[in-house]
């Protein structure tokens, strides 16, 4: 019987065209650090907030420089299916997460607003995440 050493790590493999890119799991693993370090450093508040369509559950958000906008999003993650709507209580707006996208951008909100998970087209829909960012741009924006 002839046992030979393996790693158990896989070195990129040489091609006709030089080397080969990182499996596709190990790049997702990547990009979600990546994007795990990024949300730590540029969100300084996030809840989570259950749905209430009475508002007797809130969530106050301060957007404080270089804060300059709220990323809401539904969740469970991901849930492009049906709509979710956020009131700002203080601003009277309302903010839809569209169907057919897991979150949205409100690009120039109240600085200091409360906020509820009002209404849902979609009951599977069970919380919306809402967290103050600086605006990346390019998001689809909230209707």
């Amino acid at each position: 019987m002839n046992i030979q050493n393996q790693s158990t790590h896989a070195a990129p493999q040489q091609g006709r065209n030089g080397p080969q890119p990182a499996p596709a799991s190990r790049a997702k693993a990547a990009m979600a650090i990546v994007v795990a370090a990024l949300a730590a450093c540029s969100t300084p508040a996030t809840a989570q907030m259950a749905f209430s369509p009475n508002c007797a559950i809130f969530t106050p958000l301060d957007v404080n420089p270089p804060q300059n906008a709220i990323l809401l999003s539904k969740h469970p993650v991901p849930h492009p299916a049906g709509d979710a709507t956020v009131f700002s209580i203080n601003g009277l707006n309302n903010y839809v997460v569209p169907a057919g996208f897991n979150s949205c951008i409100v690009a120039a909100p109240d600085a200091q607003d409360v906020y509820c998970f009002q209404a849902r087209n979609d009951p599977t829909i069970s919380h919306v995440g809402i967290a103050a960012v600086v605006n990346p741009g390019g998001l689809t924006p909230c209707q």
